[in-house]
């Protein structure tokens, strides 16, 4: 398990919301220092750790089961937009990649991107524009970087 000072900034966050010390409405800084992410990675680290018992596996677990509900997600969106040949060559290639496979180890608020950007592309091609929306917010928590689905989505909700 790969383990740096950002990922112990979740641990410890998600910690003192169980302690009682601080629930956290802001999540880590972003390279510019006056911009946070989200706090939803401390949200979904908060149960697991509960489960746990604080055991700093936790996380690693929490992100299996997130990237193997991404790889399902990821089959069934392939599968609805360009059939079920696509759908099962994508999941190859999700789960077969070197670097998602290192991705994988990583108890990382990025983790959870694969999942909530598979979700809200399903749901955007589905034509559920509110959930959808909904899911863009929680990916825009989740990181910063997700405002590139913005003018997207916009142009697909719009277009329909």
């Amino acid at each position: 398990m790969i383990f740096f000072g950002d990922i112990a900034w979740f641990y410890l966050s998600a910690r003192d919301a169980l302690l009682g010390a601080t629930f956290p409405i802001l999540g880590i800084t972003s390279s510019l220092t006056w911009i946070h992410q989200g706090a939803v990675w401390t949200y979904l680290l908060i149960p697991s750790l509960l489960i746990s018992r604080f055991n700093p596996i936790a996380g690693q677990i929490l992100v299996f089961i997130l990237q193997s509900l991404s790889a399902i997600l990821l089959y069934f969106l392939s599968k609805h937009l360009f059939g079920p040949r696509a759908g099962l060559i994508s999941l190859i290639l999700f789960t077969l990649n070197p670097y998602a496979s290192v991705y994988f180890t990583l108890a990382y608020h990025t983790s959870a991107l694969p999942l909530f950007t598979c979700i809200f592309l399903l749901l955007l091609s589905k034509r559920r524009g509110f959930l959808a929306g909904v899911f863009l917010g929680l990916l825009y928590q989740l990181h910063l970087l997700t405002f590139i689905f913005w003018p997207f989505s916009a142009w697909i909700i719009l277009k329909n």
